[in-house]
């Protein structure tokens, strides 16, 4: 299997186990005060994934030089993948598994507006943003340009930068990556 398409399984796979879990546990749900930390634990993920993935693309490269345009090829395609996998798998989540979503984090910033003693006018005004940028379309555009596009280069970038002097051993028997 190709290396983009692997790893782009792997990624778009990983991004709907870790939602469900964050509904299961409740975390997403009734435990949001909680489960929002997890939006920044879940950034291991693309991390993780994008640069084992350029690894995998090093090693196929056995001789020759890691390219940096490769290692971006690499991540941004990935990205992509994953992102026609997680795109499609928010939309079912957001309208079958936890259709109530939006209104727990809603409810959650507005507890977390209240204590910061905004006022409510002004909590009022930022909950009708919020509901204005919590459309699919949104998701998916803000999914692409910052999942794939920004996220996928600066994550390839940086592994690229660690992974390029490393020379590339040559794989016997076995799968090649």
């Amino acid at each position: 299997m190709n290396i983009q398409l692997r790893f782009g399984l792997i990624l778009g796979l990983s991004y709907c186990t870790w939602t469900i879990l964050m509904y299961i546990t409740g975390l997403d749900t009734t435990r949001i005060d909680v489960g929002h930390y997890g939006d920044y634990l879940v950034t291991i993920l693309p991390v993780s994934v994008l640069y084992l993935s350029i690894y995998a693309k090093r090693t196929t490269l056995v001789g020759e030089p890691l390219r940096y345009v490769d290692a971006v090829k690499t991540g941004i395609v990935v990205s992509l993948i994953a992102w026609i996998i997680y795109t499609p798998f928010l939309v079912l989540y957001h309208y079958l598994i936890n259709p109530e979503w939006l209104d727990y984090v809603i409810e959650f910033q507005k507890q977390t507006m209240a204590e910061s003693n905004m006022a409510v006018a002004e909590i009022d005004q930022r909950v009708e943003q919020i509901r204005a940028g919590s459309t699919d379309i949104m998701h998916a555009v803000n999914g692409l340009i910052f999942g794939v596009v920004v996220m996928g280069f600066l994550i390839s970038s940086i592994s690229f930068v660690l992974l390029r002097r490393w020379k590339a051993v040559p794989q016997t028997g076995g799968d090649k990556v």
